[in-house]
């Protein structure tokens, strides 16, 4: 999990196991815009993908929730975030 500057909590899941040591990333490392943080994994099926997901500020750990049921309060959707970051990134 990745705390923004603007507060929002980000979750990258299915990367490869400790590929965030290849990057050097660890707890309380500041990252920069481009920077590489990890490589995705395979999962349980052999594809790769890689899982995004956004939580309000101050998320510590992910959650998970039956489908059909409402998210929990601190799960954000991140449409916003993600047209945001397309709209105003450098091309």
């Amino acid at each position: 999990m990745l705390q923004t500057d603007t507060g929002i909590v980000l979750l990258y899941g299915e990367i490869k196991n400790s590929s965030w040591d290849e990057f050097d990333i660890k707890k309380g490392t500041k990252v920069k815009k481009g920077q590489h943080l990890c490589r995705m994994g395979k999962n349980q099926t052999g594809s790769v993908m890689l899982h995004f997901e956004t939580y309000k500020q101050g998320t510590l750990k992910n959650s998970s929730w039956p489908s059909g049921t409402d998210a929990p309060p601190s799960v954000l959707n991140p449409t916003k975030y993600l047209l945001n970051c397309l709209y105003n990134s450098t091309r």
